[in-house]
């Protein structure tokens, strides 16, 4: 994962980078429930991006796998929240 980061930012081709930000925080979330903070942290950086770049359908689904994260941690008001955003 941090080699096809590093290709990104080397390259300048940014077209997915939202998404590879997105799927590093999917793995620390399912590698290790502790880790939720650090996963948090890749989806916002992953929606960001998204939002930056005018990619809809990436940052839905960067959105998305963070509402997951918070209903899991229980934090069920805060991930209706972002869905609705």
């Amino acid at each position: 994962m941090d080699l096809a980061l590093a290709e990104v930012h080397k390259s300048k081709e940014g077209f997915c980078e939202a998404e590879l930000h997105r799927l590093r925080g999917e793995l620390l979330r399912m590698h290790d429930s502790s880790n939720g903070a650090e996963a948090e942290a890749w989806f916002r950086t992953a929606i960001e991006i998204a939002r930056e770049q005018s990619a809809q359908s990436l940052e839905l689904r960067a959105t998305t796998s963070r509402a997951r994260l918070l209903a899991k941690r229980d934090q069920l008001d805060e991930a209706l929240l972002s869905l609705s955003l």
